[in-house]
């Protein structure tokens, strides 16, 4: 499998950003820095959930080509809290073929994700707004050249604006929430971006998604329910166990199950079945 070497050299400087930025992450800051005093770095939480999981295709449409369907998902996200409640975060999402020693073990598929949102508690009586001000997210691939010579477009990205918020009742047992997101795009095919890579990507993702989060001691579920164009219905299940009780306690057991489209942007347009088992770091 031919691969871009300054692509391949890119996901490396990537993982390896993700492998520091865990550990550091999950290390109390006066351990890690060294003092007391926090700066912006010292004091960087969770965002989306801190991941390492294998994953298994059940069933996809289109075709892997070369790929192996079990692969090692790795998810790594931190925000960071600039005034005020304004914050800057970053997901980094890699899809490992850590168990095709025939393929090099490469990378499939590397998401890339930096955002700036503003929380907003208790507007309107509602417990908790998020006022997303930019989020990109996009794959660093480009344009390859396949054998024939005819030119081949990896290259996945879009840019959105978006309004989240949740309500939680019966002591924080049920916690409704949706997000709602708009393009930020530009249509003109100078800028590259979303209407040359993927111009048909909110017919699978949609405008927006509903999720519910039911916390039931010591399970903690979370389902997740968006819809582009007719017969692109996706829903994501995601379950979290805390392992405290067996000496680890920033550490939970997670497992989720996928069928739909969009749980990566290289196959956002291709309907997957896949069930993912692993860890997740708090």
């Amino acid at each position: 499998m031919e691969t871009s070497e300054p692509i391949v050299q890119l996901k490396q400087v990537f993982f390896l950003i993700f492998v520091c930025l865990a550990v550091c992450i999950s290390i109390p800051a006066k351990c890690a820095w060294g003092q007391e005093s926090k700066g912006f770095f010292a004091a960087l939480e969770p965002h989306k959930p801190i991941l390492v999981a294998q994953s298994q295709r059940q069933a996809q449409t289109g075709t892997l080509g070369e790929w192996s369907g079990r692969e090692l998902l790795l998810q790594f996200s931190a925000k960071g809290e600039i005034f005020a409640g304004l914050y800057f975060a970053y997901s980094h999402k890699a899809y490992w073929q850590v168990f095709d020693k025939a393929n090099s073990r490469a990378f499939r598929e590397t998401n890339y994700n930096p955002e700036v949102f503003w929380d907003l508690p208790n507007l309107g009586g509602v417990e908790w707004v998020r006022l997303g001000l930019w989020e990109h997210e996009s794959n660093g691939e480009q344009t390859r050249y396949l054998p024939t010579g005819e030119p081949q477009n990896l290259s996945r990205t879009w840019n959105r604006v978006y309004l989240e918020a949740h309500q939680s009742f019966l002591d924080r047992t049920w916690e409704p929430g949706f997000k709602l997101w708009a393009l930020t795009d530009q249509k003109d095919s100078n800028f590259g971006s979303y209407y040359q890579d993927n111009p048909d990507l909110l017919d699978y993702k949609g405008h927006g998604e509903l999720y519910l989060a039911v916390n039931t001691k010591p399970l903690t579920a979370f389902f997740t329910f968006n819809r582009g164009k007719a017969g692109t219905e996706t829903l994501r299940v995601q379950g979290f166990v805390p392992l405290r009780e067996l000496g680890f306690p920033n550490l939970e057991l997670f497992g989720q199950f996928f069928e739909g489209y969009g749980e990566n942007l290289i196959d956002y347009n291709q309907k997957q079945r896949l069930v993912s088992l692993g860890l997740r770091f708090r």
